[in-house]
């Protein structure tokens, strides 16, 4: 997932009720679930607001997130 900028002018705007036009990619509302900044039913609301339903949005913050540690890693490639 790549990553955006937002502009100074509106950098408030992410966590507000009202975006004022611009919008929250919700790629990032899944990464800012699983990292703690942002609660399930904010990141719902803006996977909504992006025409995503809420089952859709389950799945993914289950496939978004921190990559697997180095341990788990190797263990997938010592299965092989």
């Amino acid at each position: 997932m790549g990553s955006f900028r937002v502009r100074s002018e509106t950098s408030g705007c992410l966590l507000s009720k009202r975006c004022n036009g611009c919008h929250w990619p919700v790629g990032e509302a899944a990464d800012a679930v699983n990292q703690g900044h942002l609660s399930v039913d904010a990141a719902r609301k803006v996977a909504q607001e992006n025409g995503v339903r809420a089952a859709d949005f389950d799945v993914i913050v289950a496939n978004a997130g921190i990559p697997p540690g180095p341990q788990e890693a190797l263990d997938w490639v010592n299965r092989a």
